[in-house]
């Protein structure tokens, strides 16, 4: 399993996101723990950050931006923007 960490600004996106998205990105952080390589896709295919990129939600749309660790494996969630 890996550990999800959250960077102080996605604590604050998260207090003030919509409850269905919320539902979604507990659901997303699940996923995140046990495999995170096979979640999103590249935030940049064109530079190599090793940051991904992943949607969520039905009615409304988030977009969660997250690195690995895969030595320590640790993910970390280091932006969250929802529409």
């Amino acid at each position: 399993m890996y550990r999800v960490q959250l960077v102080d600004e996605v604590v604050a996106a998260l207090e003030a996101m919509p409850p269905p998205l919320l539902t979604a990105f507990a659901e997303l952080r699940v996923a995140l723990e046990l495999s995170p390589s096979d979640l999103g896709r590249p935030y940049s295919p064109t530079t190599l950050t090793g940051l991904r990129v992943a949607v969520i939600g039905d009615e409304s749309t988030a977009f969660v931006v997250f690195g690995v660790i895969e030595r320590d494996r640790v993910v970390t969630v280091v932006e969250v923007t929802y529409l």
